[in-house]
């Protein structure tokens, strides 16, 4: 499953969207709903409002217009119905978190709780973002902040595996899940080794040394962590494929 969340401007979700697909890219499933009872809030981008109404009224959108309660049942449904064992997000600590907060507050049990979620900023930043090509395509087309970093958003992943710099992001919850369905398509395709989980801050890893020493001290401190969370998660890994050899040179014995 992958899963995006839209939150008004009192930072609660009024647009939750998610696909289930398979990792050969097929979609087996699309849903998005609007929070019934925060759709009259304005929302984040308040901009888009007119194109929410649009979609709930066209009867080809899978787009509904739902309690949250419902919102969690239908999340959890999902989940159920296809076996669902991870769900992926791209700055998923901020969905997680969003998703149990609507929970907690209209006391229905979080749909999360049972599967692993898994952070796509995180896994793109060990991956995709460490090629040579993409920090070339980045100051190429300067996506670049005030302060220099290199910008690691779901809209700048998916612009540069597509090649077109000039796209851009619709931010509504289902639209968005189609992106980062293909950026978790193209992150399964390196084949590398990364740390799995939910991560704060994966855009340091991104970051060049002399880019890092021009930031506050406190940043280097949580590179360095990031990069040891990740050396210690590959050396668990090395660890139990050794056991396991000699596991099983044993049972040969």
């Amino acid at each position: 499953m992958i899963l995006d969340v839209e939150t008004n401007r009192d930072q609660e979700i009024c647009d939750l969207g998610f696909l289930i697909g398979d990792l050969e890219g097929n979609i087996v499933a699309k849903r998005a709903f609007m929070v019934k009872e925060h759709f009259q809030v304005p929302f984040y981008f308040e901009r888009l409002r007119p194109l929410y109404r649009e979609r709930l009224k066209d009867p080809n959108y899978p787009m509904w217009l739902a309690s949250a309660k419902k919102v969690g049942m239908e999340i959890e449904k999902a989940i159920r119905h296809f076996r669902v064992a991870e769900v992926y997000a791209y700055n998923a600590g901020f969905d997680k978190r969003k998703v149990e907060q609507l929970a907690n507050k209209f006391d229905f049990p979080n749909p999360l709780r049972n599967v692993e979620v898994d952070c796509l900023w995180f896994w793109s930043a060990q991956t995709i973002f460490q090629q040579k090509s993409f920090v070339n395509f980045a100051n190429e087309h300067n996506f670049l902040t005030e302060k220099g970093n290199i910008k690691t958003s779901a809209e700048v992943c998916y612009a540069y595996i597509n090649g077109i710099p000039e796209f851009e992001e619709e931010h509504t919850g289902l639209e968005d899940c189609v992106i980062e369905y293909e950026i978790f398509l193209h992150c399964k395709k390196q084949r590398k080794f990364r740390a799995k989980g939910i991560c704060h801050n994966p855009w340091l890893l991104v970051q060049s040394k002399e880019q890092i020493e021009k930031l506050p001290p406190q940043f280097r401190t949580m590179k360095f962590n990031l990069e040891f969370e990740i050396e210690r998660a590959e050396m668990l890994v090395d660890r139990m494929e050794k056991d396991l050899k000699i596991e099983l040179e044993e049972k040969d014995f």
